[in-house]
């Protein structure tokens, strides 16, 4: 692991490195539906729904990064594990890759 991710606040270094909004697809969902084998693909945020993401919220032990997003009107939160960016080649996929790889370090 990068020694500069050990103390980073990463909702801090998120927060004023990402541009927002963004949009994102929900390509995966690990919550309470998902373990009781009920498809979140009608409800709002749901899995295949592309919204935007507007800022970061959190930083949860369990989910990771959560996202506070907005879908039409409604405002939601989702984790940044279950998402992806719909542009690939868009500049915060770079800042969200540091994320994610140093999460996964972390989880081992």
């Amino acid at each position: 692991m990068k020694k500069e991710w050990k103390d980073r606040d990463w909702v801090q270094w998120l927060s004023e490195k990402l541009e927002f909004p963004f949009e994102v697809e929900r390509v995966d969902d690990d919550d309470e539906y998902a373990l009781y084998g009920k498809s979140t693909k009608n409800e709002p945020f749901g899995i295949g729904h592309v919204f935007k993401a507007v800022s970061v919220e959190d930083l949860d032990d369990t989910y990771g990064l959560i996202l506070k997003c907005k879908e039409g009107r409604r405002i939601g939160y989702a984790p940044l594990l279950d998402l992806e960016l719909t542009d690939k080649d868009h500049k915060n996929n770079e800042y969200i890759d540091e994320f994610l790889t140093w999460h996964a370090e972390t989880q081992c």
